[in-house]
């Protein structure tokens, strides 16, 4: 899963066992390998991709971690039941890079509704991150992040972290998500440059400390036409 994000078009090296990783990938997704087929075995695939079974192996390790495959001893290499309390977003194409950019920042008052989504929020009101996502320089989405704010505790600089489209890299949270594909209204067509109505990924993620004290709230608003979602 990818961790942090570039900021120029320099291509990232991969290690040549990625291709293996890719293809599999693919067949598993795609449902040409179906749960509790087969993978091909080490001396199958490093035959295929003229690569060394030590080579081969490291890319099947890379597989079991990510959990699309897994491995009973002696008998090989199997596809594994997809998790689907697990999500990620993909871009179409290996090399794109999705680069955010924070267009406006504020302090509002807490709205019933907000509170309803915020759970176990304690203060009155919260810091109202909004930034667009770009691709190639083309805005392919947008996202309104909120965390709490207290005035005798300026936070904001401390909870920068939670600012990030990544997934969170912090042990010490609980993070939540939802998604659901919504039609465009004015205001999404607008900040996306698509026609109204057309279908977008609407992605929801609230954040929690360990003591239940709620972090942030997030909403994400993605071209559909530029994203897949898939379990893993």
């Amino acid at each position: 899963m990818k961790k942090t994000m570039t900021l120029n078009n320099t291509k990232s090296y991969k290690p040549k066992y990625y291709h293996i990783i890719n293809d599999l990938k693919k067949e598993i997704l795609s449902g040409r390998l179906k749960v509790g087929d087969p993978v091909p075995s080490e001396n199958t695939l490093a035959k295929k991709y003229n690569m060394s079974r030590s080579t081969v192996r490291k890319a099947l390790a890379q597989l079991v971690l990510e959990d699309f495959i897994f491995t009973l001893h002696g008998k090989g290499y199997f596809v594994n039941t997809p998790d689907f309390s697990h999500f990620k977003v993909k871009l179409d194409g290996e090399e794109s890079r999705l680069i955010p950019k924070t267009v406006r920042v504020e302090i509002i008052k807490v709205t019933e509704t907000l509170r309803s989504q915020m759970l176990f929020l304690k203060t009155n009101k919260v810091v109202k991150i909004c930034r667009t996502l770009s691709l190639d320089e083309v805005s392919v989405g947008f996202s309104i992040k909120y965390i709490p704010y207290n005035i005798n505790e300026p936070s904001l600089e401390r909870e920068f972290h939670y600012l990030s489209f990544d997934p969170q890299p912090f042990d010490d949270v609980d993070k939540t998500i939802r998604f659901k594909v919504i039609p465009a209204d004015s205001d999404i067509s607008k900040h996306l440059s698509i026609d109204l109505g057309m279908p977008v990924f609407y992605l929801e993620s609230r954040i929690e400390n360990k003591n239940r004290m709620s972090l942030s709230f997030e909403k994400c608003y993605l071209n559909g036409e530029k994203y897949v979602i898939y379990g893993y």
